[in-house]
């Protein structure tokens, strides 16, 4: 028994001694060790662990130079400081280094004098930072008027911090007039038409509405008596239909005033936007589109705008860029059985009431647009030409002959020419898509409303009949080719012509 306890005693006395000369495996004791490229951590035991690159993360300075450190302690090379350009904040500003030594730290002395540059002006202090900061408050003074044949200039002060600006006022228009061959006030020769890129700006038209109320004010100083079913004055009646029939409740009158012409459009019933259809908000746009009765509205007369289908070396077809009038493909037509004919019921030769040829549409477009949008000296330039009369598909019984016109709608197959700019296919394309005038909404125009990216688009005609006599073949407001459109309704005129180059 003796014998055992003694083995027991120096069994202990050995794991004491172990215990205190060994390490405690349960609790490493590491510290950083390293080379030039790695560094790790190392136990008294000889255990290593997290052997990484070195990554110089932090840095440490004096007044004259910095070092990066890594977290094992490694240092790189000393380099000298580099200290930035001013840096700031609200209240002060100074100059840094890299390493984060800063220096030179000074509260901000902001000037009392303004800087500025065209649209602004603040107060600065020399650092850079800025404090105050507003747009110009501008004053306007007019130093020279411009003219025809010279640019104007204007003087702009601001009222805060009076700085000077000086602008160009670019040239005015030259002023031609009806029939004038040159410009009233310099007298430059008038150009027969202007060529920007894919366009031609060719004749004068109603287009734009006025809103200036100053510009109305003296617009309405020279229109004179309103005009009325008995008397219409000085105005003109535009004998528009209600209910099949002709009928005085919208008249026009054009102006001249500060070298620009203006037509003044005054309707006392709304216009029906189906030629046989009684006249009332139900059944008309123009109070969609912005326009009532018993009030005179007026458009400014400007260049129109025409896409160039075709060009050769002495002639280009264009096309109207946008919708420019309303009107209906036939107005003069009546009813037999369920087919409809235009001219007398008498008369043995009658014609399907959707024939070009015979339509109201033609005889528009060649007699009152071409005297309206094109004076003599525009007339000039515009060569008859010979177009197809042809039904949708070449339906025998609604073909006609060829005929020559000044200005004419474009056929159905036309509205699929590649060559002409169109997507040859019917459906919807971007490229037959039109918008309206202000004038043609005034006229009754139906514009899509609803849909974002059509706002603003309307159904045009073309001079194709189809196997219908009711009906042509119309583009709608999405770029259809293959729309039907009845003959009564009010549709998008687009006019066609053959300019000689």
């Amino acid at each position: 028994m003796k014998r055992n306890r003694f083995f027991i005693v120096i069994l202990m006395a050995f794991i004491a001694v172990v215990a205190l000369t060994a390490c405690d495996h349960l609790q490493h004791n590491y510290t950083w060790k390293y080379n030039d490229e790695y560094h790790y951590k190392e136990c008294s035991c000889g255990e290593r662990t997290n052997r990484e690159k070195h990554r110089y993360n932090n840095y440490d300075y004096d007044d004259t130079y910095h070092w990066a450190i890594c977290v094992c302690g490694k240092t790189q090379s000393r380099e000298k400081h580099e200290f930035s350009i001013p840096v700031y904040d609200e209240g002060y500003h100074w100059r840094e280094c890299s390493c984060g030594l800063r220096i030179d730290l000074e509260q901000h002395n902001i000037s009392t004098q303004f800087s500025a540059d065209r649209t602004r002006h603040w107060h600065s202090c020399e650092c850079g930072y800025i404090t105050d900061e507003s747009e110009h408050v501008m004053e306007e003074e007019i130093i020279k008027e411009p003219s025809c044949t010279e640019e104007g200039s204007c003087k702009y002060t601001c009222a805060v911090c009076n700085n000077v600006y000086y602008d160009a006022i670019e040239k005015l228009p030259h002023v031609y007039g009806v029939n004038v061959t040159q410009c009233k006030i310099c007298s430059q020769p008038r150009p027969k038409y202007v060529i920007e890129d894919q366009y031609i700006y060719f004749g004068e038209y109603p287009q734009t509405r006025v809103t200036d109320t100053a510009l109305i004010d003296k617009l309405n100083s020279l229109e004179g008596e309103l005009p009325n079913v008995d008397d219409e004055g000085s105005w003109h009646d535009y004998g528009y239909y209600i209910k099949d029939n002709v009928q005085s409740y919208m008249w026009y009158k054009d102006v001249e005033y500060s070298y620009s012409r203006y037509r003044a459009v005054y309707f006392t019933q709304y216009r029906p936007s189906n030629t046989n259809y009684e006249s009332g908000t139900e059944n008309s746009y123009q109070d969609d589109n912005g326009y009532f009765i018993n009030n005179v509205y007026w458009f400014k007369y400007e260049p129109v705008k025409w896409r160039i289908l075709t060009r050769d070396n002495d002639k280009a077809l264009i096309m109207c860029d946008i919708i420019i009038d309303t009107q209906a493909f036939q107005s003069n037509y009546y009813i037999d059985g369920y087919i409809y004919y235009t001219g007398s019921i008498d008369d043995e030769h009658r014609v399907y009431a959707n024939n070009y040829v015979h339509s109201s549409i033609r005889q528009w477009l060649n007699e009152s647009f071409y005297n309206q949008i094109f004076d003599e000296f525009d007339k000039e330039s515009v060569l008859r030409t010979e177009i197809d009369n042809l039904a949708v598909g070449g339906v025998s019984g609604y073909d006609d002959v060829p005929t020559q016109d000044n200005v004419f709608l474009l056929g159905n197959s036309e509205c699929i020419k590649e060559e002409y700019g169109f997507n040859f296919l019917s459906g919807i394309s971007e490229s037959r898509q039109m918008k309206t005038s202000d004038y043609s909404k005034a006229m009754g125009i139906f514009t899509e409303s609803k849909d974002a990216n059509l706002i603003g688009n309307a159904w045009w005609m073309t001079r194709s009949p189809i196997q219908m006599s009711s009906a042509i073949r119309g583009v709608n407001q999405y770029g259809m080719s293959s729309a039907d459109y009845p003959i009564m309704m009010l549709g998008g005129v687009v006019p066609v012509v053959t300019l000689n180059l």
